[in-house]
């Protein structure tokens, strides 16, 4: 805001945005109106300017927030998306399992036969014992055994608890997609 007093008998009155930039408004003392009687549309002027500097802005900043929505709302779809490569990941690793843990019951289906052919008591004691040993490995990673406690996916029901909690959150995002121009 510039006055100039260049006598007493005239006055200037200029609003400039910037220091020594172009001039927005200038109220001029003139034969018909003083710069006394401008002043109220020079404050009307700096009304307007005001408002569409503050709704610019508004705008600057409701953008700025759109585009950290759809930047988080992308990230948490990669996250749900990189969240069901490893579960199928996970279920191979079940199928693997479960396979190797069918041969381990089919083997010890084959000592149990060959218990009952051994007539050798230390034999027998042997056998038992082996048997023991693989049941409790085909329950440590058959995945059709309920594991409690065990960190990680070990189970077929831990498995699709954790694939029902990630759909249903992929469902609220895609429920929720941010739609912005």
């Amino acid at each position: 805001l510039s006055i100039q007093d260049d006598d007493e008998e005239k006055h200037s009155l200029s609003f400039l945005k910037e220091r020594g930039g172009q001039s927005l408004f200038i109220c001029k003392d003139c034969k018909d109106r003083k710069v006394e009687e401008q002043l109220g549309e020079a404050l009307f002027e700096l009304c307007i300017i005001a408002d569409r500097d503050r709704s610019k802005y508004e705008l600057k900043k409701q953008q700025a927030h759109r585009q950290y929505e759809i930047s988080s709302w992308k990230r948490q779809m990669a996250e749900t998306n990189k969240t069901e490569e490893e579960y199928r990941s996970t279920l191979l690793k079940l199928a693997d399992n479960h396979t190797e843990a069918k041969r381990c019951r089919a083997f010890m289906a084959s000592i149990e036969a060959a218990v009952t052919d051994t007539e050798d008591a230390n034999d027998v004691t042997l056998l038992k014992e082996l048997k023991a040993w693989i049941k409790e490995y085909t329950d440590e990673i058959g995945p059709f055994v309920h594991k409690q406690g065990n960190l990680g996916i070990n189970d077929v029901w831990k498995l699709s608890e954790l694939i029902q909690v990630n759909r249903v959150r992929r469902q609220k995002l895609l429920d929720n997609e941010p739609h912005y121009s």
